[in-house]
């Protein structure tokens, strides 16, 4: 499912720490969590430090992107990130 990615999708990255934009490894390009499968068959990384993610999508928490290596405090700026490559 395609899903166009706004300027408030990038804002809730930086305001909740939850990424709902990465990047595809494939193609380097940005996707929306809701256009991607869950968990880390999405082929997707963080925009910021590079790292694997993880799609979260269930029905209890709002979907997003988790760094597969657990909580990363060195990777503040992905969401800024990306809006820089808009």
């Amino acid at each position: 499912m395609s899903r166009n990615i706004t300027i408030e999708d990038l804002f809730c990255s930086i305001g909740r720490g939850g990424l709902v934009v990465a990047e595809k490894m494939t193609d380097q390009t940005l996707v929306h969590v809701d256009a991607v499968v869950s968990g880390a068959s999405c082929g997707c990384r963080c925009p910021g430090c590079g790292g694997a993610l993880i799609a979260k999508k269930g029905s209890e928490r709002v979907s997003h992107f988790a760094h597969a290596s657990g909580f990363n405090p060195e990777c503040p700026g992905a969401g800024e990130t990306v809006l820089h490559r808009l």
